[in-house]
């Protein structure tokens, strides 16, 4: 079992204050057709993979996690101790807070520098 890539997910976005489940799917391997099980958040009721970014916060049964970009051991606790996803597998999960995008970051600081001259 592995945790998802983003090329897993079905759903490329997510939004601030979506819930959402963590299960497992069944992602091709290959043209053979073998499948790799696969950890993943995804949408309860129509059960489509949804991207979770790296950095982002979760809540789960009222406490906070911080995702990782490591193998299944990827949430990170307010104390900085990370746990298994299978740990919490049919839980439901909101998303609290979403990474800040480089991109975004840059053009907000180009324009509001373009915009005190």
């Amino acid at each position: 079992m592995r945790k998802y890539t983003k090329g897993d997910c079905i759903v490329q976005t997510v939004q601030k204050d979506q819930e959402l489940s963590i299960g497992e799917a069944c992602i091709p391997a290959n043209a053979g057709g073998e499948c790799d099980l696969v950890l993943m958040f995804g949408y309860p009721d129509t059960e489509e993979s949804v991207y979770v970014p790296s950095n982002s916060k979760i809540e789960i049964d009222g406490r906070l996690y911080k995702v990782l970009e490591i193998g299944l051991d990827c949430l990170l606790d307010e104390e900085g101790k990370t746990h298994s996803m299978d740990d919490f597998r049919g839980r439901k999960v909101k998303i609290v807070e979403l990474p800040k995008s480089r991109f975004r970051g840059l053009l907000r600081h180009l324009f509001k520098k373009d915009y005190q001259n």
